[in-house]
């Protein structure tokens, strides 16, 4: 995962270093229904359930050339996700949030993001008013609430802000269409994958927890 972080982030650079022609920008408004889950590397921590969420934003697509095919996107939106997390613990019982909770509890994580995408897009051709995208890059996101509810009973909708680290990153591959409606006016689908690299939670442990997610986008270009 550090070696595609690291080819991302040098794609990214190379190509917005190459850009000696007038760029374009274009603004969208979007909005996300998404699936998310919180997976571990360690053998006694692992996902026990996925969460539905959703972000909304807007989004920005800066182009070189006439025929707006290469670009970087870009934008802020604000993401809620999570998902449940089994601890099964060699000890009788673990701490979370300030108290023991006994081996085999579930925490159903609530967290909201805001959410810095940066990704090389590549477009088609217009056909019959169609265009096709992808892209590949980075999710860089900022922890702006989190909350937790416990399957015995200890915490229900708590906030834990200091169960889970303020800064995350994940790649971002997606691909959607784009209709022209006329003028500098489109709208959009998408789906795009993020995947995380960092351990969303802060504890002390070895184990590492990361967030994934799947969304389906749609969005209005202005």
């Amino acid at each position: 995962m550090k070696r595609i972080f690291a080819i991302a982030l040098l794609v990214i650079a190379a190509s917005a270093a190459s850009a000696q022609v007038k760029k374009k920008v274009r603004l969208a408004f979007v909005a996300s229904p998404q699936i998310s889950w919180m997976n571990s590397n360690d053998k006694f921590v692992r996902s026990d359930g996925n969460k539905l969420g959703y972000d909304f934003g807007i989004s920005t697509d800066i182009y070189w050339g006439e025929e707006e095919r290469y670009g970087l996107t870009t934008g802020i939106t604000i993401l809620k996700a999570g998902g449940d997390v089994q601890y099964n613990t060699e000890s009788a019982t673990f701490k979370f949030n300030g108290k023991n909770l006994p081996t085999g509890t579930t925490v159903s994580y609530d967290l909201q993001y805001l959410e810095i995408p940066l990704a090389l897009k590549l477009k088609t051709s217009q056909f019959h008013r169609l265009t096709y995208w992808g892209q590949f890059g980075l999710t860089n996101y900022i922890n702006i609430s989190a909350k937790g509810e416990t399957s015995e009973g200890t915490f229900k909708n708590d906030r834990i802000p200091d169960e889970v680290n303020v800064f995350n990153a994940g790649l971002n591959v997606g691909g959607g269409i784009e209709y022209d409606l006329g003028g500098s006016n489109s709208i959009r689908a998408a789906i795009i994958y993020n995947g995380g690299f960092m351990d969303v939670t802060s504890d002390s442990n070895d184990d590492k927890v990361t967030l994934s997610g799947i969304k389906i986008q749609v969005g209005i270009i202005f």
